[in-house]
């Protein structure tokens, strides 16, 4: 059984203590469930949060890496041929390479 398997019923509990709180016209009771429920949710928030970012940032340094094995490969390229008309050609490559990962140009 997941986690959230477990979380759902727990939540569920809450959010039917908050409502009936809410019709049994007693505000005070409602809101002191509604915190409660926002305060136990928290943490697992924040925690899917962070792992999304990290999982946002682990995207971006892998293409950051790429695409920096690609620009090395392309000045040892240029490098090698030694030409104007093949420079110019890895150039521009290269920029519009870099257009197309989200890289600035």
């Amino acid at each position: 059984m997941g986690l959230s398997n477990k979380l759902i019923p727990i939540f569920d509990a809450k959010q039917r203590d908050y409502f009936a709180a809410l019709a049994g016209k007693d505000p005070a009771t409602a809101k002191l469930r509604r915190n409660e429920l926002i305060e136990d949710a928290l943490p697992y928030i924040d925690e899917a949060y962070m792992d999304f970012i990290t999982a946002l940032q682990a995207g971006r340094d892998r293409d950051n890496f790429l695409l920096d094995v690609i620009e090395l490969g392309t000045t040892a390229a240029v490098g090698i041929t030694k030409g104007e008309r093949p420079l110019k050609s890895w150039a521009l490559l290269l920029r519009l390479f870099e257009a197309g990962g989200g890289q600035p140009i």
